[in-house]
């Protein structure tokens, strides 16, 4: 089941011949922040309008971003650990501030969207 913030399950048919009939009609339900749903044997495969995907997809990117920001913080801060010196702890420093603006940046952008 789709459980995020901007897409919620629309219109649902029982099979494809289902959507398949008015094809047309039907597909126009789906709407901005909809997934249609259509059951076919015993799986659900959800069908999403262009606007939603290319969304999705920037959420896939902001998450993997997000993530290799956590990784180098990660590694810096265990160089800084190891190694207890001015150098080590410069760069954990800017680590952490690049990490915080990727963070902010990512907060804001999702709120306006």
């Amino acid at each position: 089941m789709i459980a995020t913030g901007f897409l919620k399950i629309g219109p649902q048919w029982r099979s494809f011949e289902e959507l398949r009939s008015k094809h047309a009609e039907n597909l126009e339900q789906i709407q901005d922040g909809l997934a249609g749903a259509v059951r076919v044997k015993h799986k659900t495969y959800y069908i999403l309008g262009e606007k939603d995907l290319k969304r999705m997809a920037e959420v896939l990117q902001t998450i993997g971003t997000l993530a290799e920001s956590l990784e180098l913080l990660k590694t810096a801060t265990q160089i800084a650990k190891e190694r207890r010196d001015v150098v080590a702890l410069k760069m954990l420093e800017q680590t952490m501030e690049s990490a915080t603006r990727a963070i902010n940046e990512t907060l804001i952008k999702c709120s306006v969207d």
